[in-house]
């Protein structure tokens, strides 16, 4: 159930002239059936309530104290195509994905897509979508007899020159009809921690229960984003290793021009991942991590412009 407001004249005179936000519904509760499906986190305060609409629209209810719900302005999400290209073959997938077009922020999202030009129902497809500014990314789903249940958990890594600026965590949700929108959330800093390692998590959680084929079945969604600082990467070091820890090649790179794929020298028995970087003090970091012929990838991170440290996947090709 929405929150109630009990508002009066002054009060909402006070808030249309001075444009004061009223608080907004907690967040993960149940939004009129529709079903909570992932966060849309921003710096900037998602206000999507016409407030001096709303008061012109129930001027008897304010003036003789009554309750009203408090207005909740929608940003409905677009359905676009993407294309993804196998960088060995060259052949192209069609893919859709739920993208908000008219604001800057990051889409965590587990929705149902139903392509336009699906023939039935079952054409239909819950898929994962977020930019690189989701880290650790973690989607499950679970469908029981009783129970139906998905799952979100990402990290995202703020720069530590950014720590003390506003995350907004905004709940997303999808309607039976497949729209998908964001409402304005709650907003959250991360006050007080410097060093690389803090992080501070919110949870979204929404349960509901609905009845199918006669069978009672609890379907839920639980949402959990972690803010977590990192010092920006200044320069990747890539060592080839041989058997006898020797080093038989070695390459730097700026990090966030990481290439695609690197295929290990003939004597490489493993490689060493170095990231270095600065602390609050200058002094400086390096973080190493061993990868060998069982990994098939290793990860790195760059700083964006927006002051997230974005992570970044590296193919690795050894040889047979």
């Amino acid at each position: 159930m929405r929150k109630k407001w009990v508002a009066g004249v002054l009060a909402c005179l006070c808030a249309i002239l001075t444009g004061c936000q009223l608080a907004q519904e907690d967040a993960g509760a149940l939004n009129d059936g529709d079903r909570l499906v992932g966060v849309l986190v921003t710096k900037e305060y998602l206000d999507l309530a016409d407030w001096e609409a709303y008061f012109n629209a129930h001027p008897q209810q304010l003036l003789s104290g009554g309750q009203i719900d408090a207005p909740q302005g929608r940003l409905y999400a677009a359905l676009v195509p993407q294309t993804l290209t196998n960088e060995e073959t060259g052949q192209t997938a069609a893919h859709w994905q739920y993208v908000f077009e008219d604001v800057d922020g990051i889409a965590y999202l587990a929705a149902n897509i139903m392509p336009p030009d699906a023939a039935s129902q079952q054409d239909g497809y819950i898929a994962s979508n977020s930019d690189d500014a989701i880290s650790d990314g973690q989607m499950n789903l679970y469908y029981g007899d009783t129970e139906e249940k998905i799952s979100l958990e990402g990290t995202i890594y703020v720069g530590a020159d950014s720590v003390g600026q506003t995350c907004y965590i905004n709940p997303v949700y999808q309607s039976p009809d497949g729209s998908v929108y964001a409402e304005s959330g709650s907003g959250f800093s991360v006050q007080g921690v410097t060093d690389e390692g803090s992080a501070y998590s919110q949870t979204l959680e929404e349960s509901t229960t609905v009845t199918q084929n006669g069978v009672c079945k609890t379907v839920s969604t639980q949402v959990k984003i972690t803010i977590g600082v990192m010092f920006a990467p200044e320069k990747i070091m890539v060592r080839q290793m041989d058997a006898d820890s020797a080093v038989i090649d070695v390459k730097s790179y700026v990090p966030g021009d990481m290439p695609e794929q690197i295929r290990p020298l003939d004597d490489t028995a493993y490689l060493i991942v170095e990231t270095h970087k600065q602390n609050r003090a200058g002094e400086l970091l390096v973080q190493r991590a061993l990868y060998g012929p069982d990994d098939a990838s290793f990860k790195t991170y760059r700083l964006r412009d927006d002051g997230i440290c974005a992570a970044q996947y590296t193919q690795l090709d050894w040889r047979e």
